[in-house]
């Protein structure tokens, strides 16, 4: 039998480039939040007279808000 295991310097290498991957993929989601959240507010703040325009806007915002917060790490 042909011994397939992959050696212990090559999975710590690969581990390392995964976590770092998930940091820069947490980090993109963290700035994508907060643009929502800016994007969000400069919506809300020309939306003052439409309260029906307004509360499906921050309806929408806040699910896809919760949505990226429970994707990240340590998240909901």
């Amino acid at each position: 039998m042909k011994d397939s295991s992959i050696p212990l310097d090559d999975m710590e290498d690969w581990i390392e480039d995964n976590l770092e991957s998930m940091d820069m993929i947490a980090e993109v989601l963290k700035i994508q939040q907060q643009g929502a959240i800016e994007l969000t507010k400069l919506v809300l703040e020309h939306c003052k007279e439409d309260s029906k325009t307004q509360d499906y806007i921050f309806r929408v915002y806040s699910e896809a808000l919760q949505l990226v917060s429970s994707e990240l790490p340590g998240g909901q």
